[in-house]
Formats: structure tokens, sequence, C-alpha cells
């Protein structure tokens, strides 16, 4: 079945390669023929520009016919905070060089958001429906704005399914990504309403499209933006700047993500479809303890509003509301649903499991706590418990601590100049924190994360210092959620290396040799 992806555009690049953080990348058009780019931070080709937050994999496949098709690579398991695009213009090498002007503005669970400076471009993929101080859309959405030089120039793309989205996307069964649906032929799909909040004062002035889409003025110069769309399609929208700093706008358009002309579309019309019930709910619990159902991330796509919230926790009780809380009495998996019904009578439900365990007790638990400039994977035993990126905050996770040997295992990355792992654990009662007892592997061996692992070949990490003095950390801030100074910055001697595999047992002894003869002395026995 392969891994889960997501088709990130389909273009026709006339043999133009496409310019990569990674160096030039020529392309497949062949049907069929697939292509690994490596891990990017940023592409661009023409005037289409793609930057990743994560950084992450990027594959290009040939459709037939000169056309190609990017495709972001997950894995074996979509990471909602990492797996975004941004879309942006393209530019010249000199101009887009790294895109060195960018500044991550959001980057979580509801919408990655970015800005070039050097551009005034404004990009933004949303996940779900969501409100930030920079634009706001109650759908699933890629969408850019460009101001300056007294022009203004707006693009919102339809990528998603028709149905049902799942926000929480966990390691088991089988992950949905939500931010595309290769299935759906776009000469089929339905329209959906996208209303998008956007921080201009807009208005309507006499040109091409003016009945595409509609209008309306919000509160400290906002304006809420109504248009229908379908899967896969872009409505661009473009205009001049007033002298009283609003903007007037003279031209819009709808068209496939790759037309070179637009194609006959309807007049902005009200639309009523079922809403669509997303239910964002931990994957795990203990028993005896409350545990967070939000419903907020369902939406309406006719821009209706929902009435109703029926959850049903798989164990036999139910509750209403937009965000619950709810314990287990008892240990296993619970299969729940939430139900949703809006304003015109219209359900949809989506189902969610919750597994369930008994209390950890702290004196045979085993936490670590754990931060990597610039991501890691995690593993416990062998088992892995989880990943994560930005190294301003500590992650902590929680293992039950077996009898005897226990090895913390982790998979470090850097997506470029220096790099480290910081970590503290505690076992039991006992404490262990980073430092040159750890030892490292630049290479992947089969098994490197297992507890029975041979690892006497492996050498000790490098400290680079201690956290809360050691550079280039110290100057920008101390990681949250970790102990200062016992904790060591640790990696290879290498800053730049991008991946290193660390491990670190607990309970066994140090290996040991044994004691040298004494030199210079002679023992005799007996006579």
């Amino acid at each position: 079945f392969g891994p889960p992806y997501t088709w990130l555009y389909a273009f026709k690049p006339a043999g133009s390669p496409l310019q990569t953080s990674a160096g030039t990348k020529s392309l497949p058009v062949e049907k069929g023929n697939r292509q690994n780019l490596g891990e990017l931070r940023w592409a661009y080709i023409g005037d289409m520009g793609f930057y990743f937050p994560g950084p992450f994999y990027i594959s290009a496949e040939g459709l037939g016919n000169g056309y190609t098709k990017l495709i972001l690579d997950h894995g074996r398991s979509i990471d909602r905070e990492k797996a975004a695009v941004v879309i942006l213009p393209g530019a010249q090498a000199a101009e887009a060089e790294n895109y060195r002007g960018i500044e991550i503005l959001k980057q979580d669970s509801q919408a990655h958001i970015v800005r070039d400076r050097s551009s005034n471009v404004l990009g933004a993929a949303f996940f779900s429906g969501a409100e930030t101080q920079y634009v706001g859309v109650n759908l699933p959405a890629y969408l850019m704005y460009k101001t300056g030089a007294n022009q203004f120039h707006f693009t919102l793309y339809n990528p998603h399914k028709e149905q049902a989205i799942p926000v929480r996307l966990s390691h088991e069964g089988n992950p949905t990504n939500p931010m595309a649906d290769a299935s759906i032929d776009p000469a089929r799909a339905t329209h959906q309403l996208y209303q998008v909040k956007l921080p201009f004062r807009l208005q309507k002035s006499s040109g091409e499209g003016m009945a595409l889409f509609d209008l309306q003025p919000l509160d400290n110069n906002w304006t809420l933006l109504s248009v229908n769309l379908r899967v896969y399609r872009k409505f661009e929208l473009r205009g001049q700047k007033n002298a009283d700093g609003s903007y007037s706008l003279d031209r819009a358009f709808i068209a496939l993500n790759d037309a070179a002309v637009p194609e006959e579309a309807a007049p902005y019309e009200p639309v009523d479809a079922k809403p669509v019930a997303v239910p964002n709910v931990p994957g795990n619990a203990t028993v005896g303890k409350s545990i967070m159902f939000d419903g907020s991330a369902s939406y309406d796509p006719d821009g209706g509003a929902i009435q109703q919230y029926t959850w049903e926790f798989g164990d036999g009780a139910t509750s209403h509301g937009q965000k619950v809380l709810h314990a287990y009495a008892r240990e296993g998996r619970f299969q729940g649903t939430l139900k949703v019904r809006d304003d015109q009578g219209n359900e949809d439900t989506a189902a969610f499991s919750v597994r369930v365990t008994a209390p950890v007790d702290s004196s045979t638990s085993l936490v670590v706590k754990i931060s990597a400039d610039d991501r890691y994977e995690l593993y416990v035993n062998g088992e892995r418990l989880g990943s994560g990126s930005g190294w301003e905050t500590a992650e902590a996770y929680t293992a039950q601590l077996r009898k005897g040997k226990n090895v913390i295992a982790v998979k470090a990355l850097n997506s470029g100049s220096a790099a480290a792992l910081l970590a503290e654990i505690h076992a039991g009662q006992q404490q262990f924190f980073s430092n040159t007892q750890w030892k490292i592997s630049r290479t992947m061996q089969p098994g490197w994360e297992k507890v029975d692992f041979d690892d006497r070949s492996w050498v000790p990490a490098f400290s680079y210092g201690a956290h809360g003095t050691a550079q280039p950390w110290a100057q920008f801030t101390n990681v949250q959620g970790i102990a200062i100074q016992k904790p060591q910055w640790i990696w290879s001697k290498y800053k730049s290396d991008p991946v290193v595999y660390f491990r670190f047992a607990i309970g066994e002894p140090q290996d040991r040799q044994p004691p040298a003869a004494p030199t210079g002395l002679s023992t005799r026995i007996g006579n």
C-alpha cells in the first residue's frame, strides 16, 4: 500500500528544472516515473514556490503528456505539525535563495503560516478552519496574499476532501491526509463555500469576475470574502491600493491549479451542504483520568452553523457539547463517534479510537524529557514513543520501567547549521542526563533501537556544553520543561551531521575491563 503522501501540485515543467534548497533538480514527465528529490526546505519553478516548515522529503512523479506532480512523502504516518507546504511566489535564484526573508508565524496542528518579508507575501496552509491574527478561513485551504507596490494579489486553493476530514491522525489504523484527495474527479466535484477573513478593507470595482465572490466589511478594517470553489480549483483576486489604505478589486477568476486560462464558473451563490464532523481526541488515556474530546474543528461547508455535538465514547456513556471531558473506568480500546448537526438539520458522523491503560506507578515509570535541534524520533526499549521538532520546548514521554536493562534510543535529524540533542531522564527514583556517557553512531544499523542491539562499536557522544550556557542555543533561550546545567547538548563531533543515532542504557553496569596486572612487580606463590 505504501506510505501516506500529499499530492502537492501538478504542472507542466516544459524542460525547466526545479530549483531547491538541495540544488537544481530535473523533473520526470514520463507517466509512472518517480524520482526522490531528497529532504527539502524550499523549492520553486517559474512563478510557483513551495516552503516546507518541516522540512520534508519530496518526490516527483511523471503524469505523461509533459506533466509532473510533486509529492510530499510522510513515511509511515502523518505528523500534522510538520506535514505542510506553504505556497509562495517563485522568483529568480538571486532573489529567492533559501527564501532568506521567511518568518514562520504559526506552525501547529491547525495551520502553517509564513511571511516572506523580502516580497511582502504571506502564505498559509490550513489543515482545518481556523482564525488567526493574520488571516482566517472556514475550511482547509492553501492561501496566499501579497501587498506592495500599491497592488493586492490574493490566491485561494481548495485541495481537500469532500467527505469527512479527520483531524486526529494516529499511528494506528489508516491515517488520512487532510489536505488532498487524488481520488476525486475535479469535473464532478461539488462547490464548497469558502469564507476568508482578510486584514484589509476590500471593495469591488468595475472589472472581470466581480460576480464570482461577495464581500462583507468587518470590524478593525477586516473584510469577509465568500466564494464557491470546487476541489483542485484556485481563486485569484487582484486589485489596486487606494490613498486611504483600502484596496479596489478589479480582476477575479477561478481556474484549475495549473490552467493558463480561467474555466467557466458560476457566480457566487450560497450552497447547502451537510456538515463535517471532526473529532480531535487523544489516542491514549489513563483509567480514571479525564481527557478532552474536542469537536471545534468540525465545520459546515456552506457557511452555516453547527448546532449540536453528540459524543458516544464507546463505553456506553454519551455527552453533548463542542468540547467535553470524559474519564474511562476500565482498561481497553474504545471506539467512539462524534455526530454533528447543522442549522439545516443535516448530520455527519466520524469515528475515533482511544486506548485506555492502568495508571503508571511513579516508582516503576520511565520519563524521558527531550529536545532536539532540529528533529528527533524517540524509542524506549525498542518501542517508538513519538517524535518532535522545535528545540525551544521539551516534550515528556512516559513508559514502564522494565526489570534489568532499559534503553533510550533517539534518531536526531539536522536541517542545517548547528545541531544537538538535550535529554533528562527519570527512572524510578534515579535521574540521568544527556552527556558523554551516551553512545552515538553516524550511520543507521538494523535494530539499532532494540534493547539487545550490540552497540560496543559506537563511540561516546560529543558535548557542546551544559544547557543554559552552551552556544548557540543559550543566546536565544533556555529549553522550557528541562533542567538547567545538568543536561548537556550532545551530538557527534561534527555539528553539521544530518543524522545522528543515540543510545543510552539504564539498569546495567558500565562496561568494565578486567584489571591489568601490575607492572614492575614479581609475585611468587609457595617456595
